[in-house]
């Protein structure tokens, strides 16, 4: 069947054949499913219910999170010695300044294998650890009143909380 153009026209669908092979059965199942209707607040009722049930299993999940990052922090400072775990905290903090005044005050990093009080970075180390023992070792001594003691004598006040006016 060519027409005078030379391109062959379509067929014309058959009726009832337009599913396939197997369109009885999908007529047939189609006639016996469920169809549900739903008005528009019971489909945003049911969106909420969905989003609070995955806001609550990620609550959940975030909750478990933090307690197990919490345990691991705290069992990493822990030694068992009260004491111990201040100096710990301590010599984990130490490594900040040091950073700070190697990458951006220039000073040279502390050698690994360092003479004594050849280098500035391992003086500083030196004074303190030197400091810090004094003051774990005094037990009159509050670190408090040794922040106090800082602000007044140097000007610099570190302190963790809300910042007033009337403190300076």
């Amino acid at each position: 069947m060519e027409k005078e153009g030379g391109a062959a026209s379509p067929a014309p669908p058959r009726e009832g054949r337009i599913m396939g092979k197997n369109g009885a059965a999908l007529r047939a199942a189609k006639m016996h499913s469920t169809i549900y209707s739903f008005t528009r607040e019971q489909l945003l009722a049911h969106d909420r219910q969905i989003r609070e049930k995955f806001a609550e299993e990620y609550k959940r999940r975030a909750d478990e999170y933090i307690n197990e990052e919490w345990e691991r922090r705290r069992q990493t400072f822990a030694t068992g010695v009260p004491n111990d775990d201040f100096q710990v905290l301590l010599s984990y903090m130490l490594a900040i300044p040091v950073k700070v005044l190697t990458e951006k005050f220039n000073w040279k990093p502390c050698p690994k294998d360092r003479a004594p009080g050849r280098n500035r970075m391992a003086r500083f180390g030196d004074a303190v650890i030197a400091e810090i023992e004094g003051i774990c070792s005094n037990d009159s001594k509050d670190i408090r009143d040794y922040c106090r003691e800082v602000y007044d004598k140097y000007g610099m006040k570190f302190e963790y909380g809300e910042v007033t006016d009337d403190d300076g």
